[in-house]
């Protein structure tokens, strides 16, 4: 990792250990830097809250998107400036708000109605409106965010009433704020929420005199996780998002807004790894050999049933690799062959038939003919009952009429 063993990282720290590839992470920085001069790029502080990152990404000047005090206090002392700064939250306590004010914030975004009140209360300035176009972005239930019914946002009808009663109470009503989603492997969604926001913002402007100065885009660009994962490179995401932005907000004649960005799986998603020390090495201890007296070595018997998948009498030799050979039989004290236990039948067993399944039903009914046979004979009893014998269950015996069911035939019950 940036030039140096794993391995050397684990003996110098110990484990477990987490660690970051500054290199990876600056990369990705400049990266959205480049394709999106002008904007101000938040690096959303959730994706791993740690000052020595955060001052890293506060060097290459970015700032920090927060959404608690916790957060808020990492962002203050990796000395990222208020005004890159930015709050967030969909319960913010008032604590939260207040803190916020003393931090000097550029920010706080209003994430409900009643939130206008108590952030005038606290003292806040200048806000964003979160709003929730009702988009399902491709990506997990979980980390979606613009759906109808989202707890994040408000719906474009709350949201208009939330500008409203924000410039009525005296804030500054800067733009703004659409998060539609994380893990985003593509831009179809995002490209659609951006269409959406130019149509809100030209209603904003219609019913309310007020558009947008500044849209906040929030962030969401996956990373590959899986084999068949193919997430957007970072310069193609962005760019694909400001021309977007450029069309609708041209579409509707609207004068182009300041742009903010948040990401944070696809800032450094790729440049952490946990180091862990080996302690226990389970196959190894699964495959594990025993010595026997003629001190030929062989495997176990499960280990040989998982690893060749074939008859269950047969054993895998250490110096044959994946030989399979016979496992000679154990002895007892006098020479004797001494059988080992009986293996379970498997699945397949059971459903296969074998010739002696086949005589026991046979024997069934050359039994049944002869029982019919027999009960229409004089001085032939027909007694219910249970056999006398351990398989007998519950059944029918016709035996002589002077003698016991043990002297007769059995018929079990149900023939």
């Amino acid at each position: 990792m940036g030039g140096r063993p794993a391995g050397a990282l684990a003996e110098e720290f110990g484990t477990p250990l987490v660690a970051y590839c500054e290199r990876t992470v600056l990369a990705a920085a400049h990266a959205y830097l480049g394709a999106a001069p002008g904007a101000l790029v938040l690096y959303g502080v959730k994706a791993f809250a740690n000052v020595a990152l955060l001052r890293l990404l506060a060097g290459e000047g970015l700032g920090a998107d927060v959404s608690t005090l916790g957060e808020l206090e990492y962002g203050l002392r990796a000395g990222v400036p208020g005004e890159r700064l930015v709050v967030h939250g969909n319960n913010k306590s008032d604590d939260e708000l207040r803190a916020a004010v003393e931090a000097g914030v550029r920010f706080v975004v209003l994430d409900a109605l009643d939130e206008v009140e108590r952030a005038a209360a606290a003292g806040v300035e200048r806000v964003l409106v979160r709003v929730t176009p009702g988009i399902e972005a491709d990506t997990h239930p979980a980390i979606r965010t613009a759906h109808h019914g989202s707890k994040f946002g408000l719906p474009p009808d709350q949201a208009l009433e939330a500008i409203a009663a924000a410039r009525n109470a005296g804030f500054e009503v800067a733009g703004l704020h659409l998060h539609i989603g994380s893990q985003l492997l593509d831009t179809q969604a995002a490209r659609t929420s951006v269409d959406w926001l130019g149509g809100f913002a030209a209603e904003c402007s219609q019913e309310l005199g007020w558009a947008p100065e500044v849209v906040d885009l929030g962030g969401g660009l996956g990373i590959d996780y899986a084999e068949g994962d193919h997430a957007p490179a970072i310069a193609d995401f962005v760019t694909t998002l400001l021309q977007r932005l450029e069309q609708a907000w041209t579409l509707h004649g609207l004068t182009r807004p300041q742009v903010i960005l948040e990401p944070g799986r696809s800032l450094v998603g790729r440049a952490g790894v946990t180091l862990y020390r080996v302690g226990v090495d389970r196959l190894r201890q699964a495959l594990r050999v025993r010595r026997r007296p003629d001190r030929e070595r062989f495997a176990t018997r499960a280990a040989a049933r998982r690893s060749a998948g074939r008859s269950r009498n047969r054993r895998l030799h250490p110096r044959d690799g994946l030989e399979l050979q016979r496992r000679p039989a154990a002895r007892g004290s006098a020479g004797r062959r001494r059988p080992g236990p009986p293996d379970p039948p498997t699945r397949e067993h059971r459903r296969r038939s074998s010739p002696r399944r086949d005589k026991r039903l046979v024997s069934l009914r050359v039994m049944l003919s002869s029982f019919w046979v027999a009960s229409t004979k004089p001085g032939a009893a027909l007694v219910r009952g249970r056999g006398w014998l351990p398989w007998q269950g519950r059944g029918w015996f016709l035996a002589p009429r002077d003698r016991g069911p043990e002297a007769g035939m059995y018929c079990p019950e149900g023939h």
